[in-house]
């Protein structure tokens, strides 16, 4: 058998390796996304824990620098959690437009929903 390495395939078959490739790497980014979303996370909570072990061991210790440093450090995880949180929103959105199409079902149940979970959380809340 004289096999040189190549499988002759039809165009049909070679847009549809094509799309699906494309549509693995969305998911890719999509993943690597979350996965940011979800580091970001875990740096805050693990920050918060540190804070409050320091704050067990060394009460008392009245060092307003200290305090400011954390609450300062603090801050800075917070917004960068809700950054890469509305980024991924974001970016979730174009990447499966890109998959589905712009008018398609998938995309407008994932954008109905991020729309009903906005609607839900206290950034939607109004001060009156």
């Amino acid at each position: 058998m004289d096999f040189t390495g190549f499988i002759e395939i039809d165009e049909a078959e070679y847009l549809l390796i094509k799309i699906a490739r494309q549509n693995l790497f969305e998911m890719l980014f999509l993943e690597e996304q979350l996965d940011l979303v979800t580091e970001n996370f875990y740096e805050y909570e693990t920050e918060l824990l540190a804070i409050a072990s320091r704050m067990m061991i060394f009460f008392g210790n009245d060092d307003q620098l200290s305090m400011s440093r954390e609450r300062n450090l603090i801050g800075r995880r917070i917004v960068n959690l809700l950054t890469v949180g509305r980024m991924y929103i974001d970016q979730s959105v174009q990447h499966v437009e890109r998959m589905y199409g712009a008018n398609s079902a998938t995309l407008g149940i994932i954008k109905k929903e991020f729309n009903l979970q906005y609607d839900k959380s206290l950034a939607a809340c109004r001060r009156d």
